[in-house]
């Protein structure tokens, strides 16, 4: 197991890999292997691999946030966002105060069209970190779905006054949210 969390350090993901699974050769109940294994195959892009590594643990240990976590991140990456958002849920009820786990279900329900659940997720990492720029970007995203322009300014605008650095956001600040333009709701 150490020398495959030395060799993940390093990004060697395959020699992690093979050094994770004679740990768990040795011992199929070893937490920190099976996460090692899970991890890695999905560093590698191996998404089913590594939901299948994960899921092993969760059986394991139920209450492992971070196999939720790492599931639900290769869930997405498999387009699965009905998962993903299932396995961010059990995040946030093992960990409330997981900002990000709330920021990458709001990505995942922003993907399904659910935008307003996507902006209240959002608004929670934000209460959980208020300088979370993106956060404020991607709940800007959401607000313009449901034509709230005016918030989608604001939180564009603290995005960037956070620190968020990108020509698009810039250009989209530029181009929606002059003086010049009016809004009428």
């Amino acid at each position: 197991y150490n020398r495959g969390w030395a060799k993940a350090q390093i990004n060697d993901h395959s020699g992690a890999i093979s050094d994770y699974q004679m740990a768990v050769n040795i011992d199929p109940s070893f937490e920190k292997a099976l996460y090692g294994l899970g991890y890695s195959k999905g560093k590698l892009g191996n998404y089913y691999g590594s939901i299948r590594d994960y899921t092993r643990l969760i059986k394991i240990n139920p209450n492992h946030e971070d196999a939720y976590f790492g599931r639900a991140w290769s869930k997405a990456k498999t387009r699965n966002s009905y998962g993903s958002i299932e396995d961010y849920d059990m995040v946030i009820k093992l960990n409330p105060q997981n900002g990000n786990a709330f920021y990458n279900r709001g990505l995942e329900k922003h993907n399904s069209s659910q935008y307003y659940e996507a902006i209240s997720d959002y608004g929670k990492a934000i209460q959980i970190n208020n300088k979370y720029s993106e956060a404020f970007l991607n709940r800007s995203v959401s607000k313009t779905k449901i034509g709230d322009m005016k918030g989608a300014c604001k939180d564009a605008k603290k995005a960037k006054s956070l620190g968020f650095k990108g020509v698009e956001n810039d250009n989209w600040i530029k181009n929606n949210c002059s003086s010049r333009f009016k809004f009428f709701w």
